[in-house]
């Protein structure tokens, strides 16, 4: 519990200065990328029942949507081993690796997209941070097992680290592949959402793909705890100070203000027009 305790300090540490100086202090190259709309794309018009839409598909749309789309990796690699569909050192080269390796490419090419998506990191970090001050909390209370010290033995393989030996592994995955690719997506919606509303609403939803994981395949319920009231509660709980600590970094932040919308269309908003 003490090494528990320590690694989240330092975790909070290392986060919180890299998000406080990438919100407040951006090399000049990104701040003026990061203000810097990309209308270039294709010109597409939609029809239905005599009225049409025009909207442009530039590369801030597809850059926004491929983040989406990686950032769940880890999450989604342990759910699958979990599930006992595939090991999670297979999940690992074959998946999640290659997710971080795309975003990283993606964060270099688009820096306006990359930086957003960097903070969006450190932010979920900090959020996971918050997140199991409250499920350990509980763990303590109630007296219930720790499932993250096994996301190491499910990583490296049961035959090579004794169950729970090398605990910080499964935190290291914890934090920076489940809380951190998390905060990535959230980082990737709408500034609309960048409140406590908006991120309860979005703790809501990743706590509810956990229950459902445990729910329909109930082999997960070996490796991650069986599903009862208790961890009905505990889950929520958890996930609600998760969300709620994402909306409070990216609204205190103002960040909903500092990051520009893509265009879709390049002189007017998204509208339909009847052309009859």
């Amino acid at each position: 519990m003490v090494g528990v305790i320590a690694f989240s300090i330092f975790m909070l540490a290392f986060s919180a200065v890299t998000f406080m100086w990438m919100n407040g202090k951006l090399p000049e190259f990104a701040r003026t990328q990061r203000d810097v709309p990309n209308l270039k794309g294709r010109v597409v018009t939609l029809s239905l029942r005599g009225r049409s839409t025009t909207f442009r598909l530039n590369s801030d749309l597809w850059v926004r949507l491929a983040f989406i789309a990686l950032g769940p990796s880890a999450i989604l690699g342990l759910s699958v081993a979990y599930a006992e569909i595939l090991p999670l050192r297979v999940m690992f080269a074959l998946f999640v690796f290659p997710a971080y390796i795309g975003m990283v490419v993606l964060g270099l090419l688009y820096p306006k997209w990359g930086w957003r998506a960097l903070i969006g990191f450190c932010a979920g970090v900090i959020a996971t941070l918050l997140y199991d001050i409250v499920r350990l909390f509980l763990v303590v209370a109630l007296d219930l097992p720790d499932p993250i010290p096994h996301i190491g033995d499910l990583w490296l393989g049961a035959d090579t680290v004794s169950h729970g030996g090398l605990w910080w592994v499964g935190y290291l995955w914890r934090f920076f592949g489940n809380g951190a690719g998390m905060g990535i997506v959230y980082a990737m919606l709408s500034p609309k959402v960048f409140n406590l509303k908006g991120g309860w609403i979005y703790g809501d939803l990743v706590g509810l793909g956990m229950f459902a994981l445990l729910f329909f395949f109930p082999a997960s319920q070996i490796h991650l705890f069986p599903l009862n009231l208790t961890v009905l509660v505990n889950g929520i709980l958890g996930h609600w100070a998760y969300g709620l600590a994402l909306g409070w970094l990216f609204g205190w932040t103002r960040l909903k203000y500092r990051f520009e919308e893509p265009s879709l269309s390049s002189d007017k908003p998204l509208s339909w027009v009847n052309t009859r």
